[in-house]
């Protein structure tokens, strides 16, 4: 296993651990976290990836000590048990009193976790592993048994089959919908609850005419924890927020490459360890200060310190990719995030003022709605465009509204902080110097570096 992969791992293992539950069950252990961040943790599993599955209680032999450092000692019925029972208790919540071990049952199905996904990567796909029981004829069976029953209804009663097509297609659509409006998710995902509420009842009535049980067309459920509706009581389900995250990352893929763009494929290799006087320190010093602002930013969106980002630096290198991450990184996180070059937005808001009762007008007001509403706007490319009496207002606008609603900005430009306090109004400036934390990008411009290698 390669020194690559296992700072991998090491990042994946401290991301979770920054992430609930796990931040909630391991506060207070800030000694242990700094060692483990600074040890390099995940290199003492390399042995165990010898071309063998991944046994349990050989990760928990190696475990065993940062366990006693987090619990003082082992649950009775031993740690894979109790471990076991604590995630199956996190899915499928009950009432239970004290959670002695639970710092320790977070921290070992987090390293498993890992290991985990990452043994998946390494070894040949083998079924028997993807829990995928249902054979062939069983399966046969079940779409012949669904195929008479649908055959039935919809010979009696087409509506069924309409509901359930508008059923399957509600979420993705109006969620959807909702990014292209601006609106974050929460209006729609309401109203996708009042319409699929309503459509279940209106089918539950139709097939109690033909003597049929609710669930007579019904397969087991993608998600054993809501029933496939979305929700759990009045919180939003796991998949319902899975699957927001999955159209807000393909609507910012239309414009930002996402791929291969993310914080484990960043490469600290292509920036210089030689010092430059002029800065201070070296590209490769300056940038893991610069990532590891990034990471954090990402990670803790919403409550860290650092509310909005300047990165500021020459072209090629790495402004637009570390933006693809923190992108991608909220995105998966539930936040509705916007993705845009500083001409298209102020096209967008020139569009609105001077095409107002156009189609393309609407289509203007739309998007310009987008950019003041969203979580997350990355405004790319700043001091690009043409600058005029109108762009400088525009900018004022976005700038301006953004901080007055308390959303966050991620801005990438080629202009130093002092260039940007030039070329726009001293009220841009202002704002610029006092809320957004400036990032410095330098170095070799790392296209160059790969055209050479290539």
């Amino acid at each position: 296993m390669n020194k690559k992969r296992i700072r991998q791992m090491d990042l994946a293992l401290r991301r979770r651990l920054a992430d609930r539950p796990a931040a909630d069950c391991l506060a207070g252990h800030d000694e242990l976290l700094r060692r483990i961040e600074t040890e390099g943790y995940m290199q003492r599993f390399a042995p165990l990836f010898n071309g063998a599955r991944l046994r349990c209680a050989d990760v928990l032999a190696l475990c065993r000590e940062a366990l006693d450092a987090l619990c003082g000692g082992a649950p009775q019925e031993g740690w894979l048990s109790y471990a076991y029972d604590y995630a199956r208790r996190l899915l499928y919540p009950e009432k239970t009193g004290a959670e002695p071990y639970a710092a320790g049952a977070v921290f070992l199905l987090s390293v498993l976790q890992v290991l985990f996904a990452a043994e998946g990567e390494l070894l040949p796909h083998d079924p028997a592993w993807t829990f995928d029981f249902l054979t062939e004829q069983e399966l046969a069976d079940s779409d012949s048994r669904r195929s008479g029953i649908q055959s039935q209804v919809d010979g009696k009663l087409a509506r069924v089959a309409e509901i359930d097509r508008q059923l399957r297609g509600t979420m993705t659509e109006l969620f959807a919908a909702s990014l292209r409006r601006g609106e974050g998710g929460a209006p729609t995902v309401e109203e996708v609850r009042r319409k699929n509420l309503a459509l279940q009842q209106e089918r539950a009535e139709l097939l109690a005419r033909m003597d049929l049980a609710e669930d007579a067309l019904d397969d087991k459920p993608a998600c054993p924890l809501c029933g496939d509706t979305g929700w759990r009581g009045t919180e939003m389900c796991r998949c319902l927020r899975a699957l927001c995250a999955q159209e807000q990352i393909r609507e910012l893929s239309k414009l930002l490459d996402l791929g291969e763009q993310s914080f484990d494929t960043f490469r600290m290799d292509y920036y210089s360890t030689s010092f430059w006087p002029e800065w201070g320190t070296s590209p490769r010093e300056n940038m893991e200060l610069v990532y590891e602002v990034c990471l954090n930013y990402a990670q803790k969106f919403g409550r860290f310190y650092f509310k909005n980002l300047f990165l500021s630096g020459a072209p090629g290198l790495g402004k637009t990719f570390l933006s693809a991450c923190i992108a991608r990184t909220v995105s998966e996180n539930g936040h509705s995030v916007v993705y845009d070059t500083a001409g298209n937005v102020f096209a967008q808001f020139e569009a609105r003022k001077f095409l107002r009762d156009s189609d393309d007008g609407r289509e203007a007001r739309d998007e310009t709605r987008r950019y003041l509403g969203c979580d997350l706007l990355i405004l790319d490319d700043l001091g690009s465009e043409l600058t005029t009496q109108f762009t400088q207002s525009a900018l004022y606008e976005l700038i301006n509204g953004r901080l007055v609603g308390g959303k966050r900005t991620v801005i990438s430009s080629n202009l130093s902080m002092e260039e940007a306090a030039v070329r726009y109004s001293p009220q841009i400036a202002s704002r610029l110097e006092g809320e957004y934390h400036l990032l410095h990008f330098f170095g070799e411009d790392i296209r160059l570096l790969r055209k050479k290698q290539l």
